[in-house]
């Protein structure tokens, strides 16, 4: 990939959101349209009106990509910087790597990022054509929304649970995918959040795409609804891969209509290769729904390894998950972490998998900060 430094260029298009609030409304949203400068990049001005603010730039474009890749405070300050991480060891988020479907900054993303000053924020947005250089004067669609919360360590979450066709009428799946979901509600309510999960079905083919590939009906039914939600959609398998248990549309994904807007769960891979559900089929696919989601709302593996699994290479942003090094101590430290890369289990069967039900605190703090947690 070919990136240069990008900055805001002085004779570039710079709209500033002006949300409309109404009285009892937790989010706010502004949506519109914008085009980028002679370089590929504009500014976007984000009103925080209290120091207990977070909020949430989408970008949305159906053909070429966009990232954000700086973000300033009202004193001019540069608090985050792509260049700052995207070699780095250490994640934070994925607003830096452009997608063509969406890209989502979620800010603050940890509690040290926080509070934020009250004042207009910038948030510098690029758009990137598909060999992965800079795109000038193209058109961009913008979605920014706005949280206050005055409590971080609780809050409200909605997920919209959705059959891919045909998934409703397998033998034991909905009663699975229902005690899944009761375990995953469960799991969230130890970190201060409040599930409803409701469910609905969606006209998309079981053999689900990589999320990053996108689909229309995952835009189309949340634009459907009258309430925002996180979207799961239960299908047999993710990208043709019998062993992936599930994939989150972004590290954060957008809380909002978006063709990669979905977190998807493989029924088939989660019940294992009888294709029928145990009880310790179901707490696994209870954690890979609370797993993937955990994803979606910003949280990345707190260690992550090369190919041939042999040593770590990437850590989360986040003080308190061990920075371990190898594969048996990070198993040993790590491995009853919700979030942790994979099943850690003595066998080939899911019975013989410890269970992965633990948060740490800042993770807990990451999760509670995602736009959606109202």
């Amino acid at each position: 990939m070919i990136f240069l430094l990008a900055c805001a260029s002085p004779d570039g298009d710079k709209k500033t959101p002006d949300p409309a609030v109404e009285e009892g409304e937790v989010i706010t949203s502004d949506a519109f349209e914008t085009t980028t400068d002679r370089d590929g990049t504009t500014t976007i001005d984000v009103e925080v009106t209290s120091p207990d603010d977070v909020f949430q730039v989408i970008l949305r474009r159906n053909r070429g990509l966009a990232d954000v890749e700086q973000v300033y405070d009202p004193d001019g300050n540069l608090v985050l910087d792509w260049e700052d991480w995207y070699d780095s060891s250490y994640q934070l988020t994925e607003c830096f790597y452009p997608y063509e479907f969406a890209s989502t900054c979620n800010w603050p993303v940890r509690e040290q990022d926080g509070p934020l000053a009250v004042g207009t924020w910038q948030v510098v947005v690029a758009t990137i054509d598909n060999s992965y250089n800079y795109d000038p004067r193209a058109d961009l669609d913008v979605e920014v929304l706005r949280r206050t919360d005055s409590a971080f360590a609780k809050g409200d979450l909605r997920a919209v649970i959705a059959y891919a066709t045909g998934v409703r009428d397998e033998d034991g799946v909905v009663d699975a995918v229902e005690a899944a979901a009761a375990y995953w509600v469960e799991l969230y309510a130890a970190v201060g959040i409040t599930l409803t999960v409701e469910y609905d079905d969606i006209d998309v083919d079981p053999a689900m795409p990589d999320t990053y590939e996108g689909e229309d009906a995952y835009a189309e039914l949340m634009q459907g609804r009258d309430e925002r939600a996180v979207l799961v959609v239960v299908g047999e398998t993710i990208a043709d891969d019998e062993y992936t248990y599930g994939e989150a549309g972004g590290i954060p994904g957008p809380y909002g209509p978006a063709e990669m807007g979905a977190v998807e769960v493989a029924w088939l891979a989660n019940a294992g290769s009888d294709a029928r559900f145990s009880d310790s089929d179901i707490a696994l696919m209870g954690e890979t729904m609370a797993h993937e989601v955990g994803h979606y709302m910003g949280l990345f593996h707190p260690v992550d390894y090369n190919y041939d699994y042999t040593e770590a290479q990437f850590w989360d942003a986040i003080d308190d998950t061990d920075e371990c090094t190898s594969w048996k101590r990070c198993d040993n430290v790590l491995g009853e972490n919700l979030m942790y890369p994979y099943p850690v289990c003595s066998s080939m069967q899911t019975s013989s998998c410890i269970r992965q039900d633990t948060l740490t605190s800042d993770q807990a703090g990451v999760l509670n900060r995602y736009a959606g947690v109202e």
